[in-house]
């Protein structure tokens, strides 16, 4: 059973299928471009292709251009993150 998103924590409705349902439904607001085939690929040219499960709609946010910022708000980067976030995983062992 894959553990539940750190994100889903931040969000009003607890059940994690509603909260899916909910991230899809953002989506369709997410902003169009006309250099991109998707709002994910736009966004992934500032943040890169991998989103984890544990990133912070805030952390990513700073991560963009101030020119994007205002066009992705913390509600549509939290729905790209449930949806496409996967958890860390650790290659080697800390010493």
């Amino acid at each position: 059973m894959r553990p539940r998103p750190a994100i889903v924590h931040h969000h009003p409705v607890r059940r994690l299928g509603h909260v899916r349902r909910d991230a899809l439904r953002e989506l369709t607001h997410a902003p169009r471009c006309g250099c991109c085939i998707s709002p994910r690929v736009h966004l992934t040219k500032y943040i890169g292709s991998t989103l984890f499960s544990d990133d912070t709609p805030a952390t990513l946010r700073r991560a963009l251009p101030a020119t994007e910022r205002e066009r992705w708000s913390g509600r549509l980067l939290s729905a790209f993150i449930l949806l496409f976030g996967r958890p860390r995983e650790t290659v080697f062992a800390r010493s």
